[in-house]
């Protein structure tokens, strides 16, 4: 009976951390750079840091031919780190054709300036950018 009123603890408060931050992505969107956890084919945890945008009420990452872009593809459950908090999360991808693919990418462009066109130049050599949304668990 405890193991099972723990788990449901922790499930909660699960829950009200994702809500919290589902609600304050706006909150967020000077934060210039989060921490995403993803696994390896053998389940080893991988941390990458990378940028964030946010838009429309969402947070998304983006990123091209990467390692833990295909760690994504493969399990979109990821943890992501912002300020110390962890949020379980899952990275859901937007299509290129998609309007917010390209309001997105904008928002990225005005956020990092000068930095995002020249990683871009690279990133793109690797075809189209993934950009995903974070999305509560």
């Amino acid at each position: 009976m405890k193991r099972s009123l723990a788990a449901l603890v922790v499930v909660a408060m699960i829950a009200l951390a994702n809500t919290a931050l589902a609600q304050d992505w706006q909150a967020l969107a000077d934060t210039e750079t989060i921490q995403v956890v993803t696994k390896d084919e053998f389940g080893k945890p991988r941390e990458t840091t990378v940028w964030l945008a946010v838009y429309d009420g969402h947070g998304y990452i983006r990123t091209g031919a990467t390692r833990w872009g295909k760690e994504i593809q493969r399990e979109p459950d990821v943890v992501v780190r912002i300020a110390g908090d962890e949020f379980p999360l899952r990275a859901a991808p937007i299509g290129a054709g998609d309007a917010t693919f390209a309001a997105v990418t904008d928002v990225f462009r005005q956020k990092y300036g000068f930095s995002d066109a020249a990683i871009g130049v690279f990133r793109n050599l690797g075809g189209t950018p993934t950009i995903m949304r974070l999305d509560p668990r």
